[in-house]
């Protein structure tokens, strides 16, 4: 059972979870196009991750570029 006091680590446990990496870039995917104003290229999507202080996010999603 997972614990509702924080959510699982999906990046940095590997996603050894309940979700699976095709969950999780699915996910991923969706916010990113639903950035409309302006759109969001992966590019644009990672760099912004990058400034938001999330270097090790945007570094491990830049691994799976062809799903997200």
């Amino acid at each position: 059972m997972l614990s509702t006091d924080r959510p699982p680590n999906i990046l940095t446990s590997g996603v050894k979870s309940i979700w699976s990496q095709g969950t999780v870039c699915e996910a991923i995917k969706l916010q990113r196009e639903s950035l409309e104003n302006p759109p969001s290229t992966l590019r644009d999507f990672l760099s912004t991750l990058q400034k938001q202080q999330l270097p090790r996010t945007a570094s491990i999603l830049r691994q799976y570029t062809e799903f997200i």
